[in-house]
């Protein structure tokens, strides 16, 4: 969660680092009391959806007295939450390499270049469709068959990893043998997916990083209309969270290496 201020305001605002979306957005009621203007409308692809929300161009959004970025985009939404105010997407990343450290609680920018990585942990090649960080990921339910997909990289989701519902249903994963803990949904920017929880027995991404017997969702058949391009699958803060991560957009990698949450675990 970052504070920030939006262009004159001195209100002091809390959004989250979002990965897993490529812009800026805001609570609707509270862009609306800071009186951001609304200058057009963009066609928004979320979880189990899309639709038409109203966008405020040209804002300044300040981090501290010496650092802000210019003329950002920022869309209104009313289904964000009560959690946050805001999320922050991509902008910074597309700016800078990040570094966040969740052991001293700091996100620390660079310029891009030949940043060096920590020795510890593993680098990922990553792929950008949409502007969305994606990596390969390998999902195995019960022990017995693997399948693989391309698994959005979304520090903004409360969860370890989903599986979206066409991947599930191609894959048969609820036929499984899965053991449905609970039932519940999802929500994404007010789109609602019915879904199943549960554990998995592993879950593989880059080559050497492999959790075992982790919290899994997997989405149910909806009958809607599924995009083409949609991700397989998304990989949450949950899991994320059990690391330090640098992520450099430029070059295409993401390094992770295992916190003290991770030693925790």
């Amino acid at each position: 969660m970052l504070p920030i201020k939006l262009n004159n305001s001195t209100k002091i605002l809390h959004f989250i680092l979002d990965t897993g979306a490529n812009g800026m957005a805001i609570r609707k009621s509270l862009g609306d009391s800071l009186n951001l203007e609304i200058t057009h409308t963009n066609n928004v692809s979320v979880v189990g959806g899309g639709m038409q929300v109203p966008v405020s161009r040209g804002n300044t959004v300040c981090f501290s007295d010496s650092f802000s970025l210019q003329n950002q985009n920022i869309a209104l939404f009313e289904g964000l939450g009560t959690r946050m105010d805001g999320i922050i997407g991509l902008n910074l990343a597309k700016e800078y390499i990040l570094n966040l450290d969740f052991d001293k609680q700091i996100l620390s920018l660079f310029s891009f270049g030949e940043y060096a990585f920590d020795k510890d942990g593993e680098t990922l090649d990553i792929t950008l469709p949409s502007g969305i960080v994606m990596v390969p990921a390998t999902l195995n339910i019960v022990g017995k068959k693997e399948v693989s997909g391309s698994f959005v990289f979304d520090t903004g989701a409360h969860y370890h990893a989903i599986g979206f519902e066409a991947f599930v249903r191609k894959n048969r994963l609820l036929l499984s043998g899965f053991k449905s803990e609970n039932q519940g949904t999802t929500q994404s920017l007010g789109i609602v997916t019915p879904v199943f929880n549960g554990k998995c027995y592993s879950f593989r991404f880059g080559k050497n990083i492999k959790l075992q017997n982790i919290p899994i969702t997997l989405q149910a058949s909806s009958g809607r209309k599924i995009a083409d391009d949609e991700p397989d699958g998304s990989i949450g803060i949950d899991l994320l969270g059990q690391f330090n991560i640098t992520i450099d957009l430029l070059r295409k990698l993401i390094h992770l290496s295992p916190n003290s949450k991770m030693q925790k675990e």
